[in-house]
């Protein structure tokens, strides 16, 4: 006599509790019944990955340009990292890797192998954001009957910047006007990428800055760190030492620049304001107020750090 296994008996079902999530996970075993739920456990399996990995590594995130995916141009050598020159008519994105969502809300990597060139042009550029999204579509057999996978293709467009926030796009440059971009935007650099390359060229600018300074400004009429003007070199030095350790020992995100940036400013503010003034005028404070991603660089410091 064969037992049945009955697989939609909630008792004979198998769950884990994930942190954030929770559902069935696909436990393969010899002799048991594979239903809709088995595969849906298994086909969710990407979509928890991407979700802890994100959550573990860059909580602040929710889609992410992993590598490349970059317009082809020159990366300018001031103002906020990020800004590259690429001509409006031969727009050249290369290769890469990104981690957004689906029309379904279903996360996905893609992984992008060779460097696509725009047909679309466009006559200014001004407030577009060149968005990437993922399209999916099923597939039929020859006898027309849907198969048990699905293609995924990439599609890039532009839309607004309102539109560009919706979670199914993933914006990779926005344009400043002529032939201008900005690119820092939901992506992860590593150490020897341009624009970490031009953050350490300004930290060693704020370097002599701060030790070429007189005693002057707000922190020290106060004596916030006692009377020897060099405490409050040291700590501003110590501030600019660490957000270029946090940004080239290691691969960050947009998000992850912007604050290591604003805590920095706030230490600036607090000891030598002189380099604090230095650091707005090397980012660009004008353009980073048009840019809006980086003029949370310049927010003001918390009430409590002001006592």
């Amino acid at each position: 006599m064969t037992k049945y296994f009955d697989s939609a008996d909630p008792k004979n079902w198998i769950s884990v509790d994930i942190p954030g999530v929770r559902g069935s996970v696909f436990h393969p075993r010899n002799g048991n019944a594979i239903d809709i739920q088995s595969l849906e456990a298994v086909a969710d399996t990407a979509n928890r990955v991407l979700y802890s990995h994100l959550q573990s590594r860059h909580p602040f995130v929710d889609r992410l340009i992993v590598h490349g995916i970059e317009l082809q141009g020159k990366y300018m050598a001031k103002g906020p990292p990020g800004i590259i020159r690429a001509k409006i008519k031969d727009l050249r994105v290369s290769s890469g890797m990104v981690i957004s969502y689906d029309a379904a809300g279903n996360r996905r990597m893609m992984l992008l192998d060779k460097e696509i060139r725009l047909l679309e042009e466009l006559e200014d550029n001004k407030d577009q954001v060149l968005v990437l999204s993922l399209d999916i579509d099923e597939v039929s057999s020859i006898d027309g009957e849907v198969l048990a996978y699905e293609n995924c293709s990439e599609y890039f467009s532009f839309v607004s910047t309102e539109e560009a926030k919706k979670p199914r796009y993933i914006s990779i440059a926005k344009g400043l006007g002529g032939d201008f971009w900005f690119t820092d935007i939901q992506r992860m650099w590593r150490p020897d990428h341009s624009g970490i390359q031009l953050l350490c060229t300004y930290f060693d600018q704020l370097e002599n800055v701060i030790w070429d300074s007189e005693r002057h400004g707000e922190p020290a009429a106060m004596q916030l760190l006692g009377m020897d003007w060099k405490l409050y070199q040291a700590k501003a030095s110590c501030a600019v030492t660490s957000a270029r350790c946090t940004l080239s020992g290691r691969s960050s995100t947009s998000e992850e620049r912007i604050r290591a940036l604003r805590m920095l400013y706030w230490q600036l503010l607090r000891s030598v304001e002189e380099s604090a003034s230095a650091l707005m005028k090397m980012l660009g404070h004008e353009e980073s107020s048009i840019i809006d991603a980086y003029a949370d660089v310049f927010l003001p410091f918390p009430e409590e750090w002001k006592s």
